[in-house]
């Protein structure tokens, strides 16, 4: 059984006032080319951009896929690879696994996760303390994992690519 419940292409005025949106959210994308909708089976939607998966919408959020190339503009988290077994089976991020961070993290905002050795993000996460209660505390649940390598999100882009033969690639972030 497919993923995926429903699949269209959304008009020039529906990607103007989705772009709008996500300018509001300060997820400022160039939306250029062909932009399509997935609803998933699990409730979770999912915008591509000429076929290739740049948002998602989880629990009436919107944040960018493992596979979009805007992860760069988002803070980065660096973890040991202890952790990484962890986060890909979507755990939730705790300090010690913690190498280093990029950017400024605060409570509430979006990051993305990633093992030091390998510069691949393993997951979109959401901030639960600011960066200054994290370097005092280094204990502790610092960040909800909300979408993971392997996890239902993943699992549906794969299916789309199959079925397009089409094929992805992950953007590797630099250290």
């Amino acid at each position: 059984m497919s993923l995926i419940r429903k699949r269209f292409k959304l008009s020039k005025k529906a990607v103007r006032e989705f772009s709008e949106m996500l300018a509001s959210i300060d997820l400022i994308l160039t939306l250029e080319g062909s932009l399509e909708y997935l609803e998933l089976r699990s409730g979770e939607k999912l915008y591509l951009m000429d076929s290739k998966p740049i948002i998602i919408e989880v629990d009436n959020e919107y944040i960018p896929s493992l596979f979009s190339c805007n992860l760069f503009k988002l803070p980065v988290i660096w973890v040991n690879h202890g952790a990484v077994p962890h986060i890909i089976n979507g755990a939730d991020l705790m300090a010690p696994g913690v190498v280093k961070v990029i950017g400024q993290l605060a409570e509430g905002k979006v990051a993305v996760v990633a093992e030091q050795s390998k510069n691949i993000p393993l997951a979109i996460v959401k901030v639960l303390k600011n960066w200054d209660e994290m370097l005092k505390v280094r204990k502790g649940k610092i960040a909800r994992n909300i979408h993971h390598i392997n996890d239902r999100i993943w699992k549906a882009v794969m299916e789309v690519m199959k079925e397009e033969k089409h094929i992805l690639s992950i953007p590797k972030i630099e250290s």
